[in-house]
């Protein structure tokens, strides 16, 4: 009875050592593929980033384009707009 108890402990200790085995294999190889879409994914991430930041510095443009009163200031803002506009285009 005890050498029973020894074999399915040993047993179980073998299984124990596969899953974990198993696990750890599924484990790396989830990681190359989080590294693999990671380096896909980060340049459209800047790439959005750097559009959101030039459609507010435009937003701030025209808002200064709107607000002038001298005809000086009014050139001034509509050259910056058009400057922030070109500026987000690809």
């Amino acid at each position: 009875m005890a050498a029973q108890a020894v074999l399915f402990i040993a047993a179980l200790g073998v299984l124990s050592i596969a899953a974990n085995w198993f696990c750890l294999e599924r484990l790396d190889e989830i990681d190359r593929l989080n590294a693999t879409i990671s380096c896909h994914l980060a340049p459209a991430r800047l790439a959005l980033a750097e559009a959101e930041a030039a459609r507010e510095s435009f937003g701030v443009a025209v808002c200064k384009d709107y607000s002038a009163t001298d005809p000086d200031q009014v050139r001034e803002s509509v050259e910056e707009m058009e400057a922030q506009y070109n500026a987000g285009l690809p």
